[in-house]
C-alpha cells in the first residue's frame, strides 16, 4: 500500500490559533468541548483497514489537522503529532469531548459503521468548510487506494503538494481593518428551550427531502432555502414554548463560511454568525409572518458589509496590547467570561446550512449523500445543520433530550406543504 511524502514529514510545526479558536478553547471543560460532525454516507460498506492508510496519507498535506494544543506562559499554539491512529469503529454516542492539551493524536477522530464515515472536530481545529475539503480529500485518497483514478477538483486537494500558505492563514487578521466602525457587543438574552436533559447521550434525527421540492416552495415565497429553513424552525420554538410563555425573543443563529465572500482559502476557522428571532411578547405571529420579518435579517446580516466589522472588530479585540501581554490563564477567563454573556445564552438554537456539495466525477457514483451534525453547545439543548448532495438536501438535528416535540413540528410542518421528508434516528 503506498504512501505519501512531502517537505513537511517527520518535523514538527507550530502555528498560532486563529482568531476564532481562542474561544473554543476559554470555554472548553474536562467533560466538554465543542465538537461537530461531518458524515459521508457511501454507497458501500467501509474498508477499515484502506481507510486507516489514508487517514494517515493526508496528515502532511493537512498540518493544522493533525495537531495537539500546546500552552504557554502568554499564550496557546498549535503543534503537529505524528499519531494518525484515530480511525475507531463507532458504537457512542455522537460528537464525545476529544482529548485536548495532551497526548499525541489529534484533536480530531474518524469513525466508521458500515457505509458510513464520520469526521468529528474540535471546532478549535477548523470550521465546517475546512473539514468539508479535508472530508473530500479523504474520501480521494480511500477511493485512489481502492484502486480508482479521482480528479483534484471540487475541493479534493493533491496530498502529493505542499500546503500553502493560504491554507493555514488566520483569514481573519487578512481582512482586519483599523478603518470599520467598532460595534456594540451587548444582546438580549434569548428564550432557552429546556426539556428534560439526559446524561452522556445524543438524539440524532434527520430529514432527508428533495431539493427539488423545496426549491419549488421556497421560489414561490420569494426567499432561500436557507431562510425558509430558520422561519420553521423559529416557527416550531414558537409553537412549542417552554414555557408557554416567553419574555425573551426566540433567536436562531446561523454560521456563515466567509472563504467565497473574501476570497480565502483557508482550512482553519472562517466563520461568523447572525442570530435572528422573534419577539413572542410582541404580536401572535403566523408563519408568513415571521418568514417575512426574519428573511430580509438574514440577507441584511450574511452579506459581506455587515461581516467585515463584525470581524474586524474580533481581531482588533485580540490585538489589544493589555490583552497580547496578559498571562494564558488571564486570557482564558476573560474570553470565558465574554463568551457567557455573547455566546450561547444570547440564541435559543443554532441552524447551519452548508449549501450544495460537489465531488470530482470518479466520486460521485460512491456518495449516496452528506450529513452534518452539531454537537452540545452548552445552555443550547438541541441544534441543526443541513447539507445538500445531488437532490438530497439533508438536516439533521442533534439534542440532549429525549424530548422530540420540536423536530416533530419542523417535519410536520413541512410535510403540510407537500415536502416528502424521509425520517431517520439514532435511537
Amino acid at each position: 500500500m503506498s504512501t505519501t511524502h512531502n517537505s513537511n514529514n517527520g518535523k514538527q510545526q507550530l502555528f498560532d490559533l486563529d482568531t476564532s479558536a481562542y474561544i473554543y478553547t476559554a470555554t472548553r471543560l474536562k467533560k466538554w468541548n465543542q465538537v461537530y460532525r461531518f458524515s459521508t454516507i457511501l454507497k458501500q460498506d467501509v474498508q477499515p483497514e484502506i481507510l486507516s492508510q489514508a487517514i494517515a496519507d493526508l496528515r502532511s498535506r493537512f498540518p493544522t489537522f493533525y495537531t495537539q494544543l500546546k500552552a504557554g506562559f502568554f499564550q496557546y499554539k498549535l503543534r503537529t503529532v505524528q499519531d494518525v491512529d484515530i480511525l475507531e469503529r463507532e458504537h457512542e454516542y455522537p460528537c464525545r469531548p476529544i482529548r485536548v492539551g495532551s497526548g499525541e493524536k489529534p484533536m480530531f477522530r474518524v469513525l466508521y459503521f458500515k457505509n458510513r464515515i464520520s469526521v468529528e472536530v474540535f471546532h478549535l481545529v477548523a470550521d465546517g468548510g475546512g473539514c468539508i475539503v479535508y472530508t473530500k480529500t479523504l474520501l480521494a485518497r480511500y477511493f485512489e487506494l481502492l484502486g480508482f483514478q479521482i480528479e483534484k477538483t471540487h475541493g479534493v486537494l493533491d496530498i502529493n503538494e505542499n500546503p500553502k500558505e493560504s491554507e493555514t492563514q488566520d483569514s481573519f487578521r487578512k481582512m482586519f481593518s483599523t478603518k470599520e466602525e467598532r460595534l456594540p457587543r451587548a444582546e438580549d438574552a434569548a428564550y432557552q428551550y429546556r426539556p428534560e436533559l439526559k446524561e452522556n447521550y445524543m438524539r440524532v434525527i434527520s430529514g432527508l427531502m428533495s431539493v427539488d421540492e423545496l426549491k419549488l416552495l421556497t421560489k414561490a415565497k420569494g426567499v432561500t432555502i436557507t431562510q425558509y429553513f430558520a422561519a420553521v424552525y423559529i416557527y416550531a420554538f414558537y409553537q412549542n414554548m417552554l414555557p408557554n410563555k416567553s419574555e425573551k425573543p426566540i433567536k436562531i443563529s446561523i454560521p456563515s463560511d466567509l472563504r467565497r465572500l473574501f476570497g480565502s482559502e483557508t482550512l482553519r476557522n472562517f466563520s461568523l454568525f447572525a442570530n435572528v428571532g422573534i419577539h413572542p411578547k410582541s404580536r401572535d405571529y403566523t408563519f408568513d409572518e415571521i418568514l417575512s420579518e426574519i428573511a430580509p435579517k438574514i440577507k441584511e446580516g450574511l452579506n459581506k458589509e455587515a461581516l467585515s466589522p463584525i470581524a474586524s472588530a474580533n481581531v482588533s479585540d485580540s490585538n489589544l496590547l493589555a490583552f497580547r501581554m496578559a498571562p494564558l490563564l488571564l486570557k482564558r477567563l476573560i474570553l470565558w467570561i465574554g463568551a457567557t454573556l455573547y455566546g450561547p445564552r444570547v440564541i435559543t438554537s443554532a441552524q447551519s446550512n452548508l449549501g450544495i456539495l460537489t465531488v470530482p466525477a470518479g466520486m460521485e457514483d460512491k456518495v449516496d449523500h452528506f450529513e452534518m451534525m452539531i454537537g452540545e453547545t452548552g445552555k443550547n439543548y438541541i441544534n441543526s445543520a443541513a447539507i445538500t448532495y445531488n437532490d438530497i438536501f439533508d438536516i439533521t438535528f442533534t439534542s440532549k433530550s429525549e424530548a422530540t416535540d420540536i423536530q416533530r413540528y419542523f417535519f410536520t410542518f413541512l410535510t403540510a406543504q407537500g415536502i416528502k421528508v424521509s425520517i431517520q434516528s439514532n435511537v
